[in-house]
C-alpha cells in the first residue's frame, strides 16, 4: 500500500481467525485476540448466525488472516 502512495498512517491491519466447534465443519471468521475475547468473539458470532452456543465444547482455531 505504501509503494501505491498510501500514507503509512492511513493504513489499518486487522487480524482475523476462522474458528469453528470441534467436530462441525462450519468455520466463522472473528476478529484476533486475546483467548478469552476469542472465545466471546466466536461464541457471539455463533449465536447471531445459528441462535445458539454449545457449552462447554471444544472451539478449534483453523487460520489466521492479516
Amino acid at each position: 500500500m505504501l509503494d501505491q502512495g498510501v500514507q503509512k498512517n492511513r493504513i489499518i491491519v486487522l487480524f482475523k481467525v476462522h474458528m469453528r466447534y470441534a467436530g462441525s465443519d462450519t468455520q466463522l471468521l472473528v476478529d484476533f485476540a486475546d483467548k478469552d475475547t476469542l472465545r466471546k468473539g466466536f461464541e457471539e458470532t455463533h449465536k447471531n448466525h445459528f441462535g445458539f452456543v454449545m457449552e462447554n465444547k471444544t472451539i478449534v482455531l483453523l487460520r489466521l488472516f492479516p
